[in-house]
């Protein structure tokens, strides 16, 4: 209200979790969701989705199912973002567990309290976080108006990159989002198209040493089609941060369920280095997002090994030549939230020998590649 924060309660997701999947222990996703390995599905699960509508949708339909209020709408944040807006508000106090949280150390404070042993062993391994929280929007209250004008620009920068993810019930209000670009769905527009999802199911914290890199060789021909040869490369560390082995829990593999989108009429011609442990679980050819090809699998990756995969697919007309006979072209390739990918772009015109378009770098957020560039 006037751009003040109002008052509102914290809660701990398993207050619902709990006593939902002690009544209904064999809950289950969606079908579509249907390689999710484990038993009793409930709110804390219910981001599955690449497409942001979706997951939030799913996220009030499981908070309904589980007796939980209504709701207006999602707001998915990240660590990120929490910390930029500590960089304005400045530090805030937890008296409980006699700590002080900065902008530098609350990651490593929330894990410490809520991921080591003693934690894991406690009923209530959440309360730093949820001390934290209340802590943390307590000192949100009464700022000055340059500090809220500073973490309304944070904002809006987050949801450029997807830190922060925001969907509104109001249909109104969720057009204005998507007029604006700050949705977070799936590519659904002309052209070519490529977002790869990693969900992380390891069960430990592997992901803290897991680096993902995408090689994409993309070339044109004069029918206009554009083919794709993409290399993934996995690679698990541990003796990147030694300091953080303790959250591995003794196990040393990397097990993630990899979904690759591309446009709807792709024609996949190769494939190699999805896991057969779990083959029953592929989906080839069978999207879980309308509109959008799809292909996913099990992804075993053991520490300090490198794992590739590979994928060569074809997308017909979506090169075209105008009329000086410059070849016309562009590429969507999408972040996933929360992750910071490495790529390398290349894209050859026709007849070409050496690549018009390049790009080495982060995907820190969603690109578009053109030709011309």
């Amino acid at each position: 209200e006037n751009a003040r924060m109002q008052p509102f309660a914290l809660n701990d997701v398993f207050t619902l979790d709990t006593p939902y999947l002690r009544k209904t222990k064999d809950s289950v996703p969606p079908a579509a969701y249907s390689w999710w390995p484990f038993r009793g599905f409930g709110l804390r699960d219910s981001n599955l989705s690449p497409d942001f509508p979706t997951s939030a949708q799913l996220s009030l339909r499981q908070l309904a199912l589980e007796g939980g209020p209504d709701a207006q709408g999602v707001v998915a944040v990240t660590a990120p973002v929490i910390a930029k807006v500590l960089e304005v508000i400045g530090p805030i106090e937890v008296p409980e567990y006699h700590e002080t949280v900065t902008a530098q150390n609350m990651e490593a404070l929330v894990r410490r309290y809520t991921e080591s042993a003693a934690a894991r062993a406690s009923s209530n391994h959440e309360q730093f976080l949820l001390l934290m929280g209340r802590a943390f929007m307590e000192k949100l209250h009464g700022l000055q108006a340059t500090q809220l004008v500073t973490i309304a620009q944070h904002m809006l920068a987050s949801l450029r990159v997807k830190d922060l993810q925001i969907y509104l019930t109001d249909p109104h209000a969720e057009a204005l989002l998507t007029k604006l670009g700050f949705d977070g769905t799936l590519a659904h527009g002309p052209g070519d198209a490529l977002s790869i999802v990693d969900d992380d199911l390891s069960g430990n914290k592997s992901n803290l040493f897991t680096a993902l890199a995408y090689k994409d060789v993309v070339t044109l021909d004069t029918q206009g089609t554009a083919t794709h040869n993409l290399t993934l490369t996995y690679k698990f560390d541990s003796s990147t941060h030694p300091e953080l082995l303790r959250y591995l829990y003794g196990r040393r593999v990397y097990r993630t369920y990899l979904r690759i989108y591309t446009s709807p009429d792709t024609k996949l011609s190769a494939l190699d280095g999805f896991s057969e442990r779990l083959q029953q679980f592929q989906q080839i050819n069978k999207s879980d997002e309308p509109g959008r090809q799809m292909w996913g699998g099990y992804v075993y990756v053991r520490d300090g090994v490198f794992y590739t995969l590979h994928f060569t697919w074809s997308t017909p007309h979506v090169a075209t030549r105008d009329a000086s006979g410059q070849w016309r072209y562009a590429l969507t390739i999408q972040r996933q939230s929360g992750v910071n990918d490495y790529l390398d772009l290349q894209v050859t015109a026709p007849g070409d020998t050496t690549p018009a378009l390049r790009y080495s770098g982060a995907l820190d957020q969603d690109r578009v590649f053109s030709l011309p560039s």
